[in-house]
This record gives C-alpha cells, structure tokens and sequence, in this order.
C-alpha cells in the first residue's frame, strides 16, 4: 500500500496531470493529501530509517532553516515557509528513504522520471511550434520579443528548472538502457535525443554546462586524466559557439558584473548575520536581484550553521554513494556467487547513476539559485535509500561511512566554497 502511494504521489508531483487545462481541475490538493496519506503509513511502518547520516543531516538543515527565519524576526514566516519546505523537501526525502527498500522499487519511481520527461519533452515541443506558444497541457512557454524558452507546470514554471530536471533525468535513461533488452535499447537511445532536444528548447547556458559535465565526467572515468585534457582542448571552442547561441541562465538578461554584485551581496548579508543568516526566503527582501548561486544563497540566508549543514548533506550523499558504487565496504573474503555480492553489483550501479544526477545538479546549481528546489530533495531520497538497502545486507555501516570523514570533508567543502567564491568576487567585482 505504501509503494502505490508513493507512486501516486510521484505522477501528481512531476507529471501533475490534476493541472492539465483540459482536465479542467486547476490547482487541486491531491498532491499534499496523497502525501498526507503516505505519512501515515509511515507512522506505523517498522524501519523508517531516520538513523542514516543524510536523514539526519537533512533534518539539521531544515532545523537551520527554521532558526533563520525565528532570528530573522518574522516569526510569522515559521508557518509559512517552514511549512513549505517540510511539506515540500523533508517529508518527502523521509517517506522515500524509508519506502523504498527493494531496487525492484525504486525502478518503478524512476521509470516514472523517465516517463515525466518524455511528457515534458513532447509538451515543450508543442509549446515551440505553437504560434502563441501553447504546449499540449495547455500551459504557455515563456516568450521575449526575440526567443522563447519551454516550461512546464508546478515548480517546473521556470525554464532552467525544467532544463535543470531534464540533465538530471539523462543518466536515469542511460540506467534504464543499459539493462534493457537489445530490442528496446534504440527506445532509450531515442529518449536521451528527444531530452537533448528539449534542453534545447529550454534555452539555458546552465542546463548546456551541466550536460557537458557529464559528458566529461563519463569521459575522464573511461579514459583517464591526459585523454580528457586533449578532448576538452579541442572540443572547447566548439563549446563556446555553441554556448554563445544559448540565452542566460536565468529567465531575464543578467551580465556577469550583475551576478557579482549578487554574490557580493551575499557576503554582506552573511557578515551581517554570520550564524543563521537573514532568513530563508529573505535574500530579495536585501537585494534586488536573487544571488543565482545555490552555495551563495545558503550560506547568505541560513549563516555559517545553514552552510555547513547543506555540505554535510550534499558531502554524506556523495561519499556513501561513492563507497557503495566501488563497494569498497564489501567484507574480505566474500565470493562472487554469494547473492550479497550480486546484490552490491545492482546497488554500485544504482549508486553511479546517482553520482552523475548529482554531477548535473551541481553543475547547474552553481549558476541559478535553486537550494531548496523540491525535487533535488526527492532525488536525494532517492539515493539514501540505496545506503539503506545497503545496510539490511551489510548491517555493518561503519565499512560504509565515517561520521569522522563526513564532518572533516564538510567542513572543507564549505569553506573552500566561501574563500573560493570571495575570492572571484574580489578579482573580477
């Protein structure tokens, strides 16, 4: 019962088909009493698996975000955006974590990605043929006198998100087609064109870089260090043009010197508030212009504490997911036609997947200001459930993970992010 809702609750929260024009249903409930209805059984459920290093990191970092709004002195704002974000980002992340304990599930919830994608494809392809810009749910793609740039519906309204989710579904198609049937493989071949198009479509610089990481990631990890150095040399120029063709990153103009100002900004409302910040949300409420910097504005709304909380979120992912893709955890001596081997085999992959998704999502994360977007949070529940899987074959977790290591890796990630983007705003400001 609980996996069906939480299939439900994933078609309504990524396809929305409840907010389809010709449904004629417009904004509906369906998606917080599907999720409601998913808490409950959570409640009663045995393994809910709140002990795991992201779960509990992720409960810090809503706590921070909590704590910046009572010390921004709007304890009005608790109710709404505090509400917002644990309906939004932490329930979520908690009930996929704990829902998804085979891999046979968690293949249900990304094929259903996989089908959002397509969805939103196909509606951005009639949005870009369309004389008014009109997709196929009936929603309108964002238009200036001289370009337009698809967009879906729910937090995919903005065209860098859409892009943003498109990168992000890539490596899940990949996934999907390298354990397919040769028959079915063209099919998939098919759908990371038909993404390709639609980042297209989205228009958006941030989007194009994210997917050139990925290329070079995958690039680097199949060929090694000097390949990809002469790779990127002679591929760089035909990068530029192509990046020269693209809009910016964001729905309106902004120069680079305006983005500067943004981040420079940021350091001014951290020092005014190093510890928690001006308050989530609160980053317009002190600039004109949002910080189009993920890093930027975490630690520029949630201080010092918010910052190093989002690392140690984003560090525990990558770590663990690192461990379990070279299953370095593995105890010695363990044969390979023991089912526990075959088992890790499945899970390193999964965890692979998950390393290029986040590869994506930190690439475009660096140019937009996307935080707290709902969905990055669904798919990092996603990949903490592959830990504990994980943990039900291996019980020992210490093989897996260091509370030693994430707070050491941490803490540098956050720093080296703070003295690093300091010191290109006072290069290039």
């Amino acid at each position: 019962m609980a996996i069906f809702l939480l299939i439900i609750y994933t078609i309504l929260l990524f396809i929305r088909p409840h907010e389809w024009v010709f449904f004629g249903l417009g904004e509906t409930q369906y998606v917080r009493n599907t999720l409601l209805a998913c808490t409950a059984l959570f409640l009663i459920q045995r393994n809910k698996n709140l002990d795991l290093p992201q779960t509990r990191f992720m409960f810090l970092f809503t706590v921070t975000i909590l704590l910046s709004l009572i010390f921004s002195g709007w304890l009005g704002s608790i109710v709404v955006y505090g509400q917002n974000f644990i309906q939004q980002s932490l329930l979520p992340f908690i009930l996929i974590t704990a829902f998804l304990d085979t891999r046979k599930k968690l293949n249900i919830i990304l094929f259903i990605l996989v089908i959002a994608s397509g969805i939103m494809v196909l509606n951005g392809y009639y949005q870009s043929t369309d004389i008014d810009g009109l997709g196929l749910i009936g929603n309108l793609a964002y238009q200036s006198q001289d370009f337009l740039r698809i967009r879906y519906i729910g937090f995919f309204n903005d065209p860098n998100d859409l892009g943003m989710f498109f990168v992000m579904s890539i490596p899940i198609v990949f996934f999907f087609k390298n354990k397919s049937p040769v028959l079915l493989k063209p099919v998939f071949w098919g759908m990371v064109i038909a993404i390709l198009y639609g980042i297209y479509l989205t228009n958006s610089r941030g989007t194009l870089l994210a997917t050139v990481a990925l290329c070079a990631y995958w690039f680097w990890t199949t060929y090694g260090t000097k390949k990809s150095m002469y790779v990127a040399v002679l591929f760089l120029p035909a990068l530029l043009f192509v990046l020269s063709k693209f809009r910016t990153i964001s729905t309106e103009e902004e120069s680079a010197e305006g983005r500067l100002e943004a981040w420079y900004e940021g350091y001014e409302m951290l020092k005014s508030n190093p510890i928690f910040g001006v308050g989530y949300n609160q980053f317009l409420e002190y600039h004109f212009r949002t910080a189009h910097n993920s890093f930027v504005l975490a630690f520029a709304e949630l201080g010092l504490l918010g910052i190093f909380a989002w690392s140690a979120l984003l560090t525990s992912t990558m770590l663990i997911l690192l461990k379990i893709a070279k299953k370095s955890y593995l105890p010695a001596g363990l044969q390979q036609e023991d089912p526990r081997y075959l088992a890790a085999n499945e899970e390193a992959v999964i965890a692979k997947m998950f390393i290029y998704i986040f590869i994506a999502y930190f690439t475009s994360a660096f140019f937009l200001s996307r935080t707290y977007t709902p969905f990055f949070y669904f798919f990092l529940g996603l990949s903490t459930s592959s830990l504990a899987r994980v943990r039900q074959i291996f019980p020992d977790v210490s093989r897996i993970f260091s509370y030693r290591e994430i707070f050491r890796t941490s803490a540098f990630v956050a720093i080296s992010g703070l003295v690093g983007i300091y010191i290109v705003v006072k290069l290039f400001l």
